[in-house]
């Protein structure tokens, strides 16, 4: 396999595992900011499971990128990105440890059902920053692997 084909199977793996990770985001948005239904019905325990499953998405994502692939295929061909994967590894665990404090609020909505407002606002931030994480990891492979093949990565 040539350096060509490297770059593309890291550029295609890491677009379907946003996509997933996406997917769930999106679903667990629509699941927060519909607020009305929890008047009706109490949704915690669907969002207690989506939030789990996110966490499991998300460290699984996580251990790949830090055990190897994708960034640090993207380090070795550039070294100079060496502190911007550092960075981004070490917001990792930032991540996960938000996902707790929603899961534990989840947990808490189950049994009492309570305004959303805190877990919807700290869900937003979370949101906003887990994208501009997949910008940065974007825009890392971009530099590191040099090659039009990354342009997959935009889509």
């Amino acid at each position: 396999m040539n350096e060509n084909d490297d770059c593309r199977t890291y550029a295609e793996h890491l677009r379907i595992e946003h996509s997933h990770i996406d997917r769930s985001l999106e679903e667990l948005q629509h699941l927060i900011a519909n607020s009305a239904q929890w008047n009706k019905e109490n949704p915690a325990p669907a969002l207690l499971a989506r939030l789990v499953q996110l966490r499991e998405q998300l460290t699984h994502h996580f251990r790949e990128e830090e055990e190897g692939g994708c960034m640090e295929e993207a380090q070795s061909q550039s070294p100079s990105l060496i502190e911007d994967v550092k960075k981004l590894q070490a917001e990792h665990a930032g991540f996960l440890k938000t996902l707790d404090g929603l899961i534990a609020e989840a947990e808490l909505l189950a049994k009492q059902p309570a305004d959303l407002q805190r877990l919807q606002t700290t869900f937003s931030g979370f949101l906003r920053q887990l994208h501009a994480h997949e910008a940065e990891e974007n825009r890392i492979l971009l530099f590191g692997f040099g090659s039009p093949a990354m342009d997959t990565l935009s889509t």
